[in-house]
């Protein structure tokens, strides 16, 4: 079944459809997928095949970070960390950041993940932010320059920037970062700060794929 809604999901040998591919998710995920509700929070997160929807987003990235998905524990952390789909909650944050890093989630263990900030219940500081992963990436941290692209796509502490974002992202996507890698296909598949190239889209979606990236 995860073969065919590949398929549907990169519109390979059928058209692309992200409503049967969410379709084939929500079944696997009711059965107690992890990898499928992580993708289904993906698709909520960048409004694939569905309205963009943070709080669901966070509903299905909560129910693979509680069974053990690093990759979801990561981005829940994210969600908590810049106040999407929940309040902003800098220890909450912390705390699924934590429990990544325990299981040798890159983003949460260099200490380039998202976290950033004063107290709990304090603003974060997003140009220090900025300046935080900017060092990393220039360091050659591909997580760094991941995250420098996240900054830019989102708008938090410079000037929205999808070109921009996109630029940070194939950085570190040529470096291997497979959250990099998906995103870059996304942007490719939407038309987001590049130009619309289902051909580009489904080679970057590969690529993060052969790296078992449970987003894609």
């Amino acid at each position: 079944m995860e073969d065919l809604v590949e398929l549907y999901l990169h519109g390979e040998g059928v058209p692309q459809d992200y409503k049967e591919a969410l379709k084939w998710y929500t079944l696997a995920a009711g059965q107690g997928d992890v990898d499928a509700q992580m993708r289904i929070g993906s698709m909520h997160m960048y409004g694939m095949g569905v309205p963009q929807d943070y709080k669901e987003a966070v509903k299905w990235y909560a129910l693979a970070a509680e069974r053990g998905c690093a990759d979801a524990q990561m981005q829940l952390g994210t969600m908590y960390d810049f106040g999407r789909g929940v309040p902003r909650d800098h220890g909450e944050a912390m705390r699924w950041y934590a429990r990544c890093a325990g299981q040798g989630g890159a983003g949460a263990q260099d200490g380039t993940g998202p976290a950033h900030g004063g107290p709990k219940g304090m603003p974060l500081d997003y140009e220090g932010l900025m300046q935080w992963y900017m060092h990393a990436a220039e360091e050659g941290s591909a997580t760094g320059m991941y995250n420098v692209g996240i900054m830019y796509d989102q708008g938090e502490g410079v000037p929205q920037d999808r070109a921009e974002a996109a630029r940070w992202y194939r950085f570190a996507a040529e470096q291997g970062d497979t959250d990099a890698q998906r995103r870059l296909g996304q942007m490719y598949e939407l038309g987001e700060g590049v130009p619309q190239d289902p051909d580009e889209a489904a080679r970057w979606h590969r690529l993060a794929a052969g790296q078992g990236d449970p987003g894609v």
